[in-house]
């Protein structure tokens, strides 16, 4: 639109806006020294609790960055994958893919193979049953293993069944 080049009269680069005469850069800062950037800042600021828990945990940061960087790595994931199936139902990732090899990769209820296969277990005894999709196992979870509520839900589809 201008062929006209600008300069920033504090640092002397290109300034790419008319409106304001100054590079972001040097806009940024005299922005931030001014009353409304202040106020901004103020209004953002950290709340008094976790600036103290900052000061009594200085490595917290630090932690929390390297507790990241671990659990980005697929090996971690493994583990972590792992350590659920054991503390949630007594059983291990291999236990887990056997069940899933011994099923043929397929739910255990509708025979479909989807990869998101979960492990059912009986909420009252913890017992483990077999492997399902998470349709199925959604399912079972909402009808809370009731076979009265489940064969209530059969006689309905049957009595709605297109074609009769």
């Amino acid at each position: 639109m201008f062929d006209i080049e600008l300069e920033c009269p504090q640092c002397a680069r290109v300034v790419n806006s008319l409106k304001v005469g100054l590079c972001k850069s040097c806009y940024m800062k005299q922005y931030h020294k001014s009353e409304r950037g202040i106020e901004v800042r103020n209004k953002y600021k950290q709340t008094d609790k976790y600036k103290q828990y900052c000061l009594e945990n200085p490595k917290s940061d630090s932690y929390t960055k390297a507790q990241k960087k671990y659990l980005a790595k697929d090996s971690s994931k493994v583990r972590r994958s792992n350590y659920k199936l054991i503390r949630n139902y007594g059983i291990t990732l291999a236990d887990k893919q056997n069940m899933l090899f011994n099923q043929m990769g397929e739910c255990a209820v509708d025979g479909c193979s989807n990869e998101a296969v979960c492990v059912d277990h009986n909420h009252t005894t913890g017992k483990v049953r077999e492997l399902l999709c998470y349709g199925c196992n959604t399912a079972i979870g909402m009808i809370k293993e009731s076979l009265e509520v489940a064969s209530g839900i059969v006689e309905y589809i049957r009595r709605h069944t297109v074609g009769d």
